[in-house]
């Protein structure tokens, strides 16, 4: 009986079990999926996104939303959408497992009056695109409204531009922001692209010569497009193309590109200098000035001075009709306009003859007492003279003057003199100094003899009346009585007689 009964109700417990397992499943699969796990919601929407606006897809058991994977109190459909996650389940509640949806916003791109960019060449949408983050930007010439721009339309400077976001996954854009472009062109600056240098000194990237604007700031550049950072002592390399650009600090211009010839520099060679004696210049022809110049001058130059010249470089110049002194002749050379200009000077110096004149202050001596011959003429000449016939030389000193002394009887006579230096002028003298030496008077005392007591007398001779002084020295008490002289001969010591030639001033030695 026990049998019975339980394979009565066996077949009744498993047909309860199965009709359980075949409504779970149906439960379950009617649970809503979603396909779209991130979903995004625009500011451009005239209300605000709602629980309603979320989208998963009806299984058949309904979609009802929770802000919890499980439990919770369902959302009512107008329940305003915030950022953040959001669970689909069925409308009984039943899913074990609640497919999640990830909230986002997307708004205008903020702030809402952008920064304004600044382009420095002419640029387009596609460029302004660069600047700007968001997601996938659309643009615009109006704040709403107007057809979007193309990303190769052209921008212009100090226009507004405005943009928005556009959400593929929702297919919302947003409203809009406003972005205002600035484009700053700054030209080049202007200049000779091909520039003719001095070349010495060595030329510097400075010594180019470009225009730029006054309130902008110049920048060099190598060939190889390396920044030249010392301009005013970097050599330039004659031939080699350099660039040079202008900056407002913002924006730099294109380059312009420049290069050096080098020019030689002006040569008026080195000065030169010309003496003549005026005694040679009816007899000196013309000559050309360039010739005494130093180095190697150029044969472009003009030259100007104390006389006219003739023949352009050579400066060829007449000077027969000069008198004594210096005249001067420039050299200027100015053929190349990128050097300074050279100039060298000749001077011509038109030599007076010399002079001397010969004197004495004693052309008359007494024997053994010197004269003296003095020379005056040009300073530092040399004066040729005789001396009873026989030649000598003498040089007169920085003052012109020179002088000797004789005891003979002596004829100097000039001959010439000439100057020092080159060229040496010189000219005949006349002149002469004749020396006369008188003899001296000679004196002769007798030798008396007398007896003791007596009275000696000494006579000096010559004795002739009103010719000879007589001027003795004897011992005390002894007067001079001319060229006799008595004395007791008591009275002992030296007696010494000098006379004197009346008519010479010769007095005996």
């Amino acid at each position: 009986m026990r049998i019975i009964t339980l394979s009565t109700k066996k077949p009744s417990f498993f047909l309860s079990f199965f009709a359980f397992f075949i409504s779970l499943n149906y439960s379950f699969a009617q649970c809503p999926t979603v396909v779209n796990a991130i979903q995004s919601f625009c500011d451009s929407r005239p209300t605000p996104a709602r629980v309603s606006d979320l989208i998963a897809t009806d299984n058949g058991g309904g979609v009802r939303w929770y802000i919890v994977p499980t439990g919770g109190t369902a959302l009512n459909a107008t329940t305003v959408l915030n950022p953040g996650s959001y669970y689909a389940d069925s409308n009984a509640g039943n899913c074990g497992v609640r497919p999640r949806v990830d909230v986002t916003f997307f708004t205008r791109p903020s702030p809402f009056d952008l920064p304004s960019p600044t382009f420095c060449v002419e640029s387009t949408v596609a460029n302004l695109q660069q600047k700007i983050n968001g997601n996938d930007l659309r643009w615009y010439l109006n704040p709403t409204g107007g057809s979007q721009l193309a990303s190769s339309w052209p921008l212009s400077n100090n226009i507004d531009y405005y943009a928005s976001q556009f959400i593929s996954s929702s297919g919302c854009e947003t409203l809009r922001s406003r972005i205002r472009v600035r484009i700053i062109i700054l030209a080049p600056p202007t200049g000779n692209p091909v520039q003719q240098i001095c070349s010495s000194p060595s030329p510097r990237i400075s010594d180019f010569t470009v225009n730029i604007d006054p309130s902008n700031t110049i920048s060099w550049y190598f060939p190889s497009g390396v920044e030249i950072v010392d301009p005013f002592n970097t050599f330039i390399q004659e031939g080699d193309l350099y660039k040079v650009t202008q900056s407002d600090n913002t924006c730099e211009s294109l380059g312009l590109s420049v290069y050096a010839i080098f020019e030689d520099p002006n040569n008026a060679g080195s000065d030169g200098a010309k003496g003549f004696c005026i005694s040679d210049l009816p007899t000196t022809p013309p000559f050309d000035l360039y010739d005494l110049l130093g180095g190697n001058p150029d044969k472009t130059g003009v030259w100007s001075g104390d006389l006219p010249t003739i023949d352009g470089y050579l400066g060829k110049v007449n000077i027969s009709s000069l008198l004594p002194g210096d005249y001067n002749f420039n050299y200027e050379v100015s053929t190349s306009t990128k050097c300074a200009k050279s100039t060298s000077k000749v001077t011509i110096s038109v030599l007076p003859l010399p002079t001397v004149s010969i004197s004495t202050k004693r052309p008359t001596v007494c024997s053994g007492t010197p004269s003296r011959i003095d020379f005056e003429g040009t300073p530092l000449a040399t004066v040729t003279y005789t001396v009873n016939g026989v030649i000598n030389t003498i040089v007169l000193d920085p003052d012109g003057e020179a002088w000797l002394n004789t005891t003979q009887n002596d004829t100097f006579e000039l001959v010439s003199v000439a100057t020092s230096g080159t060229p040496s002028c010189s000219q005949n003298q006349t002149g002469s100094v004749t020396i006369t030496v008188l003899p001296l008077p000679t004196v002769s005392l007798n030798s008396p003899s007398i007896c003791p007591g007596e009275t000696a007398t000494l006579t000096a001779t010559p004795a002739i009346a009103g010719t000879y002084t007589y001027e003795w020295e004897v011992p005390a008490g002894v007067t001079n009585p001319g060229n006799v002289a008595s004395f007791p001969t008591t009275i002992a010591g030296t007696y010494t007689v000098t006379i004197t030639n009346l008519t010479t001033s010769c007095k005996s030695a």
